[in-house]
């Protein structure tokens, strides 16, 4: 596919599959309608690490150095304007209930018009954050940091480790899982964290799951491990390239991209290599259930695959 630009591109979320923004370097957002990649005009040059939306009409862009973007589904507009370090990452559970982390420790939340700065009891980098319908929220980062967000403040808890934490998964039944440098696990029960073993020294860079039974970590050298519910088995991914994002539509149907363009898919029963077409590192994945799926990266490298 053409982006139409050729800048580092680093996260992608889409409505559905003829309605997907792509954000990266100098201010960069790219929006696809089904048919090609048309670049969005708004007036930044800074840096742009995360989007995440509720609707065709509500979606949200965080960044370097501020301000958050908003989306109304004609316009991208700024709506928030203070100086931030750098926001990492962005994820809600409704338009009136988004949370966006970063270094330094900053979490903004927003409720439906303005965001709001939250003490976050750290000065840790968060570089991830995600939770569930019942209000409960995770954010990870530097250090072993782990924090909980009980609907009403957030809280530090002890997660036992100083590995840095690079992602988070929560499931729809308050069970919670971590991954992060030097093989790091994490499970969280639902009152404490835990560490699991692994089995690789290799740091974990990404996860996701489709429930606390079926649960799927990727990292450095290839590494891609699996959780049954009761433990983690290294699986077969046939590559050493480093694997930096996984996303699945199903249990059965999985995708995780990584460097040198490997992209990497799970039909239920082994994982297959596919082919690319670039040598260009891709870093985020992105699908609909209807079979389509967006992977980017670097230079502004986009790759689509449809089912059919």
């Amino acid at each position: 596919m053409t982006s139409r630009t050729s800048v580092n591109l680093w996260d992608i979320w889409g409505s559905s599959a003829d309605n997907v923004f792509a954000v990266g370097l100098g201010g960069t957002i790219i929006h696809y309608d089904g048919h090609c990649w048309t670049p969005v005009t708004f007036g930044t040059c800074m840096d742009i690490s995360a989007v995440w939306g509720v609707s065709d009409d509500d979606i949200f862009a965080v960044g370097l150095g501020g301000p958050i973007l908003h989306y109304d589904g004609r316009t991208w507009t700024g709506i928030y304007g203070g100086r931030l370090t750098y926001l990492r990452g962005i994820w809600g559970n409704s338009n009136n209930s988004v949370f966006a982390v970063g270094i330094e420790g900053v979490i903004l939340r927003y409720e439906g018009k303005t965001w709001t700065t939250m003490d976050s009891g750290t000065r840790e980098a968060l570089l991830d954050i995600w939770g569930n319908d019942g209000g409960d929220v995770i954010a990870v980062g530097t250090g072993g940091t782990v924090l909980h967000y009980d609907g009403e403040s957030w809280n530090t808890m002890n997660s036992g480790t100083s590995a840095d934490l690079f992602g988070v998964w929560y499931s729809p039944n308050s069970e919670a899982f971590v991954v992060g440098s030097g093989g790091t696990i994490l499970r969280y029960d639902g009152k404490t964290w835990n560490a699991m073993s692994s089995g690789t020294s290799a740091n974990l860079r990404d996860i996701w799951g489709s429930s606390q039974e079926n649960v799927v970590a990727v990292g450095d050298a290839g590494t891609i491990l699996h959780y049954d519910g009761k433990r983690w088995v290294a699986m077969d991914s046939k590559t050493s390239a480093y694997l930096y994002g996984i996303y699945g539509c199903s249990a059965s149907d999985i995708f995780v991209v990584g460097g040198c363009g490997t992209i990497l898919h799970y039909d239920d029963e082994t994982w297959g290599t596919m082919k690319s077409g670039t040598s260009q590192n891709l870093w985020v994945v992105w699908g609909t259930s209807e079979g389509g799926y967006i992977a980017a990266g670097k230079c502004g490298t986009i790759l689509l695959y449809n089912a059919d």
